[in-house]
């Protein structure tokens, strides 16, 4: 009996907690007059500022990688400063929600890593009206994309003939002069600057049509392509471009050289002139999960006569109104600002903390300390205090009556009556105290909460343990 006190007493620890915690203050009231405060009392009221400090110092969501807003070593800010500095501000517009009625045949996308499935009817109509599409994806959401292009993903090459510090995960791309029949072929416009680039863990693309942009040479299998490109549509065609590593436009790869000459080629040539004459269009920049509203018609325009009506507009007004009209305007504008600067750009945030410093809340630890924060919890119901307190009973009394760990109820009864260890009172105390156990584990499981007060649940609490004691010393004596 000896070697099973220790665990018992282990599993009382936590109604033990649960009981004393609450109990506390009141017999120190009792003892010491109602001007104390008890020093269970005082602790309860330090754990509870603790447990509300770790949640106000929670730490914020930071970026995910390839966000543009995003200057960390994962981040493709430079990317979107590079765009910017070529094309001008104005030209380069980075969306939450890409909305495909304001697409007009001169703009450029650049799509990296998406995490949504792609409107594929409005970015293919977008192809075959003129528009140009680079889409930059390697474990995203772009199959369905793919697929519809033809376009397959396989593995990367395992031994690149040349990598970065000899890593074969960071394999160097180079631009595709050959076909894969072996015809030369001039550089694409987006590598014309690129003697090397360094990839970043990607994945390689396969396509029998597309012309290869970059590709890893090996040195026992053939070049894996990873950028391809190819011209969809008759009239006009569009330019579709696409590469099998975001990863290597982040902040951390453009400082490489090659790295850099392509982003500064890519977004030169999503809205560059061509043959059909001058182009002119805004580059949108969308990344990971991002919206995607509106349908791009070729036949309707929508996007072509939204700008037509913005420039009628504009005209109209500069023409028509007089100059106290204007100044009202100006002055409603102003308004405007100033009341988006109290509101938005005075707004403080919430300092960053990484995740592996923050102190995990005691409720979410495993072990008895986990399992004593939820049942001491004040939004815990006592029944699972009190369920806890019949498991505990029910597994003390078979270790007292040495029968085996998965004996029921029903032999525990009858192995007390045979051995006759309790007497009649107690006997039908202790078939009392079984069944209001089973009728809380009934009320439990159907997700009733009956109410139940302190001076029941203090009675429930006491009766079992004195008929725990008793047993235990009997059967003990006994043996």
């Amino acid at each position: 009996m000896k070697r099973h006190s220790v665990s018992f007493s282990k599993g009382l620890f936590v109604l033990e907690a649960k009981f004393s915690s609450d109990v506390a203050p009141v017999r120190a009231g009792r003892q010491g007059g109602s001007g104390r405060i008890s020093l269970g009392l005082a602790v309860k009221n330090l754990a509870r500022v603790a447990l509300f400090a770790c949640l106000l110092m929670a730490p914020r969501a930071s970026f995910g990688a390839f966000e543009c807003r995003d200057d960390s070593w994962q981040g493709t800010s430079e990317l979107l400063a590079i765009a910017r500095q070529q094309l001008g501000k104005r030209r380069v517009k980075l969306v939450a929600d890409l909305d495909y009625a304001h697409l007009v045949p001169a703009d450029g996308v650049l799509v990296l890593h998406p995490t949504v499935t792609l409107n594929e009817g409005s970015l293919t109509a977008f192809l075959q009206a003129g528009g140009r599409v680079a889409l930059l994806d390697d474990y995203g959401q772009a199959d369905g994309f793919f697929g519809r292009f033809g376009i397959g993903r396989v593995r990367a090459p395992l031994k690149p003939r040349q990598s970065l510090r000899d890593n074969p995960n960071l394999p160097i791309a180079v631009p595709a002069d050959h076909l894969p029949d072996g015809t030369k072929q001039p550089r694409h416009p987006t590598v014309t600057q690129v003697d090397r680039l360094v990839l970043n863990h990607p994945t390689a693309l396969t396509h029998p049509g597309l012309t290869p942009i970059l590709q890893v040479p090996t040195a026992s299998e053939a070049p894996a392509v990873v950028a391809l490109s190819g011209l969809v549509g008759t009239r006009h065609p569009g330019r579709l471009l696409v590469m099998s590593d975001p990863s290597a436009l982040i902040n951390q790869m453009l400082r490489y050289p090659g790295n850099r000459a392509f982003a500064i080629g890519l977004v030169r040539y999503l809205v560059a002139d061509d043959e059909w004459g001058r182009r002119g269009g805004t580059l949108y920049i969308v990344a990971n999960r991002f919206g995607q509203s509106g349908s791009y018609s070729p036949t309707l325009g929508p996007g072509e006569r939204t700008r037509k009506l913005v420039r009628d507009l504009e005209r109209t007004v500069r023409g028509s109104l007089p100059v106290q009209g204007l100044l009202s305007l100006a002055a409603l504008a102003a308004l405007g600002v100033l009341r988006w600067t109290v509101l938005y750009a005075g707004r403080r945030y919430r300092r960053f903390r990484p995740p592996c410093v923050a102190v995990p809340a005691l409720a979410a630890q495993a072990g008895w300390p986990g399992k004593a924060a939820v049942l001491t919890a004040p939004t815990t119901h006592p029944i699972l205090a009190l369920l806890e307190l019949k498991s505990a009973m029910e597994d003390q009394l078979r270790v007292g009556l040495g029968l085996a760990a998965r004996s029921s109820v029903t032999e525990i009864k009858e192995t007390i009556a045979r051995r006759n260890l309790l007497d009649r009172d107690r006997s039908e105390d202790l078939a009392r105290l079984v069944k209001e156990f089973q009728r809380l584990e009934r009320a439990f499981v159907e997700r009733r909460r009956p109410r139940l007060s302190r001076r029941r649940v203090d009675d429930i609490r006491n009766r079992a343990l004195d008929i725990v004691r008793l047993i235990s010393h009997r059967a003990g004596r006994r043996a």
